[in-house]
């Protein structure tokens, strides 16, 4: 075997072994790589294949990297293959080969997350001291621009006003009632409602409740583009 042959054959255990050991669940390396056994563990594994005379002197930084690369590839066949442009509530209770359940379910909600994540091209642009946090610690910070505030809900024939209530969450992929925010929604608290007739925007949330009269003081699920912050 030659050189070439050697390290690619090394490469590819290397990715069997990311495939298999590191989880898929995080939505970035670092907690990966801080993670106390994730990395020694595999790297171990790696050591037993090639028995390795003594691990403390191995190149362990390009190896993390291999490591880092292998994962990321995977976790892009992944959503290229199952996860993009499927219905989110469908694939995530169908986890691939190998792949515990509740791994599967995170790694599908942070895929789904990326288009929220995308918005925050934007908000860097205007406020560049956000470049220096992290992607979860930024995303929090844009949540927190919505939560807790204030809005007014239309609704109906010309979309008028119909309620005025508080933004409660943003999360495409929270549940409430039969159904699931999805992009592009809020779940809002309504505290006035001003046209208990008007029909909710999106299908009912629930086997009881269609019309803003019969939420009342409650939560509901209403188009980001129709309401007035």
């Amino acid at each position: 075997m030659s050189a070439k042959e050697e390290v690619d054959h090394f490469i590819t255990k290397l990715g069997h072994i990311a495939r298999r050991d590191i989880p898929i669940c995080y939505d970035s390396w670092k907690p990966v790589r801080s993670h106390e056994s994730i990395i020694p563990k595999a790297i171990k594994t790696l050591g037993r294949m090639y028995v390795f005379e003594n691990i403390d002197t191995i190149d362990t930084d390009w190896i993390i990297r291999k490591f880092q690369k292998a994962w990321k590839e995977y976790k892009h066949e992944l959503f290229k293959k199952y996860v993009k442009d499927q219905p989110p509530s469908f694939v995530r209770e169908h986890p691939k080969q190998g792949i515990p359940l509740q791994d599967w379910r995170q790694f599908v909600d942070n895929c789904n997350f990326k288009k929220f994540k995308e918005k925050l091209n934007g908000y860097t642009a205007l406020h560049p001291e956000s470049r220096e946090m992290s992607v979860n610690d930024s995303l929090t910070k844009v949540v927190n621009e919505y939560i807790g505030k204030e809005c007014d809900l239309r609704g109906g024939w010309l979309l008028r006003v119909v309620a005025r209530g508080i933004v409660q969450d943003i999360d495409p992929n929270t549940e409430f009632g039969n159904m699931r925010l999805e992009e592009g929604n809020f779940k809002v608290h309504v505290n006035v409602v001003y046209d208990g007739g008007d029909v909710l925007p999106l299908l009912p949330h629930d086997d009881w409740r269609s019309k803003l009269g019969e939420v009342a003081q409650g939560s509901v699920i209403w188009p980001k583009e129709l309401l007035m912050l």
